[in-house]
């Protein structure tokens, strides 16, 4: 008999907080919207899953593990059962091991949240009841994401262009996926609603907290369906975002954030009496953690790096630069610390027939198509920045290509035979 429980733990920062998501300092100094850990837990006999979403930019890989053994001591549930999930919206901090600018590792705030995170697994255990699956998936009425990728008419690719260069542009390089996947648990003491959709997460900006459009997804969902909880998870974004360039319009701040929120929630509403019956007697995960080497070329030109990015923290250059120049000059900055090899987080897990797929960064557009080819038949949830947080996962093809996200990676092309491969391993039925 499957059960599903649900909780949500306030986790909004105090005053001050650092705010993560660019290449500036940006301090807390207001909220638009509470910040919140949500949690649904589902059991099956002796079987259980716990799935955890926390407004945060990022969830580091140490920290993110040490939360799932604490889970996993205080509920029996085996860490690899939990798939802990970050939304990376760019108005929340970043609690990780690293230290640094935009990054939360100590404090009061920190150790909070820790302990709030295995709160909600006990306390959505604990709210666990008889549970009937109900499942549907469609494209959202109005596109809202796109790839933020652009063949140029010059040959060249470029990460957010610029509206103003709209005329400059070819092609975006891959196609978005605009597909709203609900999973509607029924019980006696209220429905639980888990959607799923996949786009970046950066539509505010600023220096007041908000979960962004992921939180109006969450909110309008409630507010349309009386007495149901709602969780929302975010797919695999690394390359989407929601400017159209080619349009020519921008289209940024709050008011869009609802806007998205609310072209999301009209999925998941049109879908609502549409969805079928799934019998689901059994769930799970497995996780594995793929070593690959780090990205080491640009090292014969630390000094000139350090020394350029050290004068953009300084604010001596005497210009604006693109994203791109500022993530090629960190990474080969940050490459005297960095490790040989680096973990990759994959995930693998499922509810019935329900196939989910977690990866810890944030993956291109493409392994979403990747992942569902494992099992084409099967419905499938991606989890971005699951288990753990590595950076751009692009793919081999994007290296060569360029652009902001390969630019800033700090993998190899040979990071996508590593992860197709394993979720292949882990997700086959």
């Amino acid at each position: 008999m499957l059960k599903a429980g649900f909780a949500r733990l306030d986790m909004t920062p105090p005053l001050g907080a650092i705010i993560a998501g660019y290449f500036h300092k940006r301090e807390m100094k207001g909220i638009l919207d509470p910040l919140s850990i949500n949690a649904i837990a589902l059991t099956v006999g002796e079987e259980k899953l716990i799935i955890i979403t926390v407004d945060l930019m990022a969830l580091g890989h140490e920290r993110n593990l040490a939360l799932r053994k604490a889970i996993e001591a205080k509920t029996g549930v085996p860490a690899d059962c939990v798939i802990l999930q970050a939304i990376h919206q760019h108005t929340a901090p970043c609690i990780t091991e690293a230290v640094g600018l935009c990054y939360t590792n100590d404090g009061t705030y920190h150790d909070l949240f820790m302990q709030k995170v295995v709160d909600a697994a006990v306390l959505a255990l604990d709210d666990a009841a008889e549970a009937a699956l109900f499942v549907g998936e469609e494209e959202v009425p109005e596109k809202i994401s796109f790839v933020r990728r652009y063949w140029m008419k010059s040959g060249i690719v470029e990460t957010n262009p610029g509206f103003d260069r709209a005329a400059e542009i070819d092609r975006p390089c891959d196609e978005p996926d605009n597909t709203v996947h609900l999973l509607r648990f029924k019980r006696e003491k209220g429905d639980i609603a888990l959607v799923n959709f996949a786009c970046h997460p950066d539509v505010i900006g600023g220096e007041f907290v908000s979960a962004d459009w992921p939180g109006f997804v969450r909110r309008y969902v409630e507010a349309d369906h009386p007495g149901v909880s709602c969780i929302f998870c975010n797919g695999f974004q690394g390359d989407s975002n929601h400017h159209y360039y080619q349009s020519g319009i921008a289209r940024r701040g709050y008011k869009h954030s609802a806007h998205m929120g609310r072209v999301v929630a009209d999925g998941v509403k049109s879908l609502w009496e549409k969805v079928t019956p799934m019998e689901v007697t059994s769930v799970g995960a497995k996780v594995e953690t793929i070593y690959t080497r780090t990205r080491m070329d640009g090292v014969e030109d630390y000094d000139k790096c350090k020394a350029w990015y050290d004068d953009y923290e300084a604010g001596r250059l005497d210009y604006e630069p693109h994203m791109t120049e500022l993530a090629a000059n960190r990474r080969v900055k940050m490459l005297r610390d960095a490790p040989i090899f680096r973990p990759v987080v994959v995930s693998a897990g499922h509810i019935g027939d329900v196939m989910l797929a977690g990866l810890g960064g944030e993956p291109f557009t493409y392994y979403i198509r990747a992942a569902k080819a494992v099992n084409p038949d099967k419905m499938l949830l991606t989890f971005c920045i699951a288990n753990g947080y590595g950076g751009y996962f692009p793919t081999a093809k994007a290296f060569d290509e360029g652009g902001y996200e390969a630019t800033a990676s700090p993998f190899t092309p040979v990071l996508e035979g590593e992860i197709v491969s394993t979720m292949k391993k882990l997700m086959k039925a």
